[in-house]
């Protein structure tokens, strides 16, 4: 199935800031502060913007620290995740493994955080791939993610999911032998966007 290992020498980071403007000149900052190098930069809907990037600990630390004084009143929330899921990274950069898919499960989050958070407690808690995931765009801000893999493991991984989602968990479903036109529907762009070409 999916790989297994944490990225034990990374960490990621993320912040969501309720203005535009705000976002960017907080991930100038950010960028300035520390090495780390950003995975995603840009506007989200509604109206706000996201980013996510990755480094080592005390350098996503100071990052993370110093967004989040640029954004002061603007910042809506944030993610300080250490060793996060090889796959997650993966799934950030829009790579996702061929598969044979016995049962799907999809959980959505009103917050992309909280959806980042689940997805890696789920990729760490079993046998369990990553299918899709979508952030903020098209989705009014919330963000949602697709796992794959044998029914009692993927029972498995969304209970843990959603533990880790807490609050933020707006929905969860499990499909048992999912028909392939609905994965095909599915997987509309490799893009946790959703939008880019």
């Amino acid at each position: 199935m999916g790989m297994r290992k944490p990225a034990e020498d990374r960490c990621l980071g993320m912040i969501e800031i309720d203005s535009v403007p705000r976002g960017i000149q907080s991930t100038d900052a950010l960028i300035k502060e520390a090495s780390v190098d950003v995975l995603l930069a840009r506007p989200i809907t509604p109206a706000r913007y996201l980013c996510v990037f990755e480094g080592e600990v005390e350098a996503v630390l100071r990052s993370l620290a110093r967004a989040r004084d640029v954004a002061g009143s603007r910042r809506l929330d944030e993610l300080f995740l250490p060793a996060p899921h090889a796959t997650l990274l993966a799934g950030l950069a829009g790579k996702r493994p061929a598969r044979d898919i016995d049962a799907l499960g999809v959980l959505e989050t009103t917050r992309v955080a909280s959806c980042l958070r689940a997805l890696d407690g789920a990729l760490k808690m079993d046998e369990v791939e990553l299918v899709e995931l979508r952030l903020a765009m098209g989705l009014g801000g919330h963000a949602f993610f697709a796992l794959a893999g044998e029914i009692s493991a993927v029972e498995v991984a969304m209970e843990q999911a959603q533990m880790l989602a807490g609050e933020a968990h707006r929905d969860l479903a499990i499909v048992p032998a999912p028909d392939a036109e609905t994965i095909r529907l599915l997987l509309g762009s490799s893009s946790p966007f959703n939008d880019l070409p």
